[in-house]
């Protein structure tokens, strides 16, 4: 071995090697999937809060016109016993009678379509908040 010394300038090359921080390219894509999938979970909560407040208050409009209609049925069991009564006494024709007959059930089958349909926003309204349904048979 030979000891020499350098009398010279010395010249040298500072080369960052990452040893310890190696993938830093993985870390920063995994760090805005993360960020890109907490956005779309925040956007996605926002449309299911604002589907079950619809729905919600779709619901709420439809059973209380259900309700209400199914109060006005009273109405036409009295209009069908005045018919009748009259038909008897002879003071209007058959024809008159079905007329009547048939605007009464055309008013029962709208009832039972209103239920209907409020029903099926119940179901949808349950099934949005997490609640199960036994699936329908056919």
């Amino acid at each position: 071995a030979r000891d020499e010394e350098a009398s010279g300038p010395v010249m040298g090359v500072a080369w960052p090697i990452p040893i310890f921080d190696r993938q830093q390219g993985d870390r920063d894509a995994a760090k805005a999937a993360v960020s890109a999938a907490e956005a779309r979970l925040q956007i996605e909560t926002a449309h299911q809060s604002a589907a079950l407040t619809a729905s919600g208050e779709g619901y709420e409009r439809l059973r209380n016109a259900a309700l209400a209609a199914v109060d006005s049925l009273a109405v036409g069991d009295r209009v069908l016993e005045s018919a009748v009564a009259r038909f008897e006494a002879g003071e209007s024709d058959v024809t008159e009678l079905l007329e009547t007959v048939r605007g009464i059930v055309s008013a029962r089958l709208a009832v039972l379509d209103l239920y209907k349909a409020a029903l099926t926003a119940h179901r949808e309204l349950d099934l949005l908040l997490g609640r199960s349904w036994p699936a329908e048979e056919e």
